[in-house]
Formats: structure tokens, C-alpha cells, sequence
């Protein structure tokens, strides 16, 4: 209605706002839902029977992203679909210099309390024993409801998404030792009356959760940065070598010139568009973005110099490069990758400043009348 409550349509017509391929897009749905022979929904549904959005924000996704026989993806691509939150993520990986296990929690801890992201955690591959002793379901997303660091122990209030099935070890509702008066009354939990009922919510400790969790995914809002430019091109197939282990000269190439008034903050994220459904189901196209500190200038090699910001290449349809720049201005060349070039694709590429910038093509410097082989 007029003041953007929804409202029940007797027509059975509904439109959706989803983030999809770098944009906001409107999904017009019926309220038809698939049902089995019981009367029973064979969708994703709400308990409260009065609230149908559920069901209707994921008719809408499955929509677009090909039916409800949808191969599924992350919980950090569908957030942003449903937000425009900026997804990243960070494996949990043990023992390895790319995660700083303390520093990771503080961030998470600060941040989340202040209302500047979105978290779920997601499980890898755990043997069907073992987890069902630990109470988990392999991967598989669970949403983070709170995070806490009480009397030296940093816990984590996990929710599975199925409304059942808990987590069944450390700070488990049977786990009396560690609930002390003291940690129930911190945390405002009484383990008896959680016995009592199975909602999918439970605690976990920060050390189980790097051991049988896989990675954290991020959302970020998008208004922690003042400022953002995004440009939708397509890289043809039919541009440059199969693979460009040698040459980068015909990827796509992007001039940022950043001109900051004290150390910023800078991401840049690359979107793969998903245009059919075999993108998610069956997905071969290894993205990410090479960032060079040379002026702007065109990159012909990719290692000559190496780039500043190597990325992975990765098969989501995300790819984030964070940057925290010095004062000053400063030039970067920004070349799309990919693994092994086999079909043309659509990508946007976003960048997000908390200092002003900008973003153009490198355009070939050859003169159009002579010929290139």
C-alpha cells in the first residue's frame, strides 16, 4: 500500500525487488506455490500462516535462476541477491597465514554490533558419522544470530535454517559443565527449557566452530562507502588466447585513479552474470581481477611486473578485492581473468570508495586503420 506495508492482493500478483547481475531488478510472480497430494507445501514457508513473503521471495529467486529444481548455491550469493549487501568470504582455514583466527573474531564481533553486515557460517564436507555425533548437517548454511566473548570464551549463537537439529557439543543445551550460573545469566539462556524444544538455535565455542565449520560469509552494506561506480560489459570468447597465462593484452582492462585525503578504503567486486541455469549447476568458468600498480597504463604481461592484488580464481559468481590505499593519488590498472576462456560472458564490475574515484576503460592505444595479428 501507500505506506509500503505489504498487503494481501486478491488478483494473486506480486512483484519482487531482487539484486541480480550487478542490479535491482523487478520479478513479477503469481501466488501459486507447488504442493504435494497432502495439501502440504513443497516450498520454503513460514510457521505463521498469515505470512506468505516467504514463499513468494522464493518463487521469485527460483524464477529467475531457472525453476525449483535449482542446483542451490551460497548463502553469500542468495543474501546478496535478496540485499545488494557486498558478499565476501573467508575460509576457516587452521594453522594457515591467511586466517588470523583472533583478528577475524574481533572484526566479526565489532562489526556485527554495530549493524554493518550480514553473517552466515557454512559447514564442508563432514563423514555422515561424525556428523551426526556433532549434531551438523554438511554443507550447509546456518545464520549467525549473535556473537559474544564472555569471561574469556568467544561464542557464537547459530541458528539452523531448518528449525531443527542442533549442534551437540560444547555449549550444547546438554553441555552442563559449561553452563555456570554465571555464563546463563551472561548470555541470558537457561539450557533446561531449550531442552524442552528443538528451534534449530544453539551456542557453539569459537574453537568447534574452526574445526567443523568450513568458511564465513560476509555481507557487507553497501553505505559504509561514500562513494561507488559500477560499469556492465561483456568479454566475447572470441577475444584473446584460451588462457592468458602469457598475454593479458585483450582482456578487459579499467583505469581507477583514486584521490584520497588520508589512508581509504577501497573494494572492488566483480560479477559474473548467471544468464542460465547450467551457470550454477554445472559451473566451469574460473573468475577474478588482477589489480596492477603502473600508472593506469595498459598491461600486456601479466607477470611482467607482477600484479599488486593477484586474485584467486574461483568459480562463484563474486569476486572481492579489498584494498586499503595511502593519501594521495594514486593510479591502478584492474584486468578481469579467467582460468580458461570457453564462452562469452557478462560481468559488472562495482568498485566502493570511502574516498572519491575514478573508473574508465583502457581502450586499445593502436591507431583503428592498421590491423592487428
Amino acid at each position: 500500500n501507500r505506506n509500503g506495508d505489504p498487503v494481501f492482493n486478491p488478483c494473486g500478483k506480486y512483484m519482487i525487488k531482487l539484486h541480480l547481475n550487478g542490479v535491482y531488478r523487478k520479478v513479477v510472480v503469481d501466488d501459486f506455490l507447488p504442493m504435494g497430494k497432502d495439501r502440504e507445501l513443497l516450498c520454503s514457508f513460514s510457521n505463521n500462516k498469515n505470512e506468505l513473503w516467504v514463499s513468494l521471495l522464493e518463487k521469485a529467486y527460483m524464477k529467475v535462476m531457472g525453476g525449483y529444481d535449482f542446483p542451490g548455491s551460497n548463502s553469500n550469493i542468495d543474501l546478496n541477491a535478496l540485499t545488494g549487501w557486498i558478499p565476501e568470504r573467508v575460509a576457516i582455514r587452521n594453522n594457515s597465514d591467511e586466517f588470523n583466527r583472533d583478528k577475524e573474531f574481533n572484526r566479526i564481533h565489532e562489526r556485527f554490533h554495530q549493524g554493518h553486515c550480514l553473517i552466515t557460517i557454512a559447514t564442508g564436507e563432514i563423514p555422515e558419522t561424525e556428523a551426526d555425533r556433532a549434531g551438523l548437517v554438511p554443507t550447509h548454511a546456518y545464520a549467525m544470530l549473535d556473537i559474544r566473548e564472555v569471561k574469556g570464551k568467544k561464542l557464537f549463537m547459530l541458528k539452523n535454517p531448518w528449525n531443527h537439529l542442533r549442534w551437540k557439543g560444547n555449549f550444547s543445551e546438554n553441555d552442563a559443565p559449561n553452563w555456570t550460573p554465571e555464563m546463563q545469566k551472561a548470555l541470558n539462556y537457561d539450557p533446561k527449557s531449550a531442552q524442552q524444544f528443538d528451534n534449530g538455535v544453539f551456542w557453539i565455542d569459537y574453537d568447534s566452530l574452526c574445526r567443523f565449520y568450513d568458511v564465513i560469509y560476509i555481507n557487507w552494506n553497501p553505505e559504509l562507502f561514500k562513494y561507488t561506480h559500477g560499469i556492465h560489459s561483456v568479454w566475447p570468447a572470441k577475444d584473446g588466447p584460451k588462457r592468458d597465462a602469457y598475454n593479458i593484452s585483450d582482456n578487459p582492462q579499467y583505469r581507477l585513479e583514486l584521490r584520497a585525503p588520508q589512508a581509504s578504503a577501497v573494494w572492488i567486486l566483480l560479477t559474473r552474470h548467471i544468464t542460465d541455469k547450467d551457470d550454477f549447476a554445472d559451473n566451469r568458468e574460473f573468475i577474478t581481477l588482477l589489480v596492477y600498480k603502473n600508472n593506469g597504463q595498459k598491461v600486456y604481461y601479466p607477470y611482467s611486473p607482477a600484479p599488486y592484488k593477484d586474485g584467486v580464481r574461483i568459480n562463484s559468481p563474486h569476486y572481492l578485492c579489498k584494498m586499503v590505499e595511502p593519501k594521495g593519488i594514486s593510479r591502478y590498472s584492474l584486468v578481469v581473468s579467467q582460468y580458461e576462456k570457453n564462452n562469452t560472458i557478462s560481468y559488472t564490475l562495482r568498485v566502493y570508495s570511502s574516498c572519491e574515484f575514478s573508473l574508465s576503460r583502457i581502450t586499445d592505444p593502436y591507431k583503428k586503420e592498421y590491423e592487428k595479428r
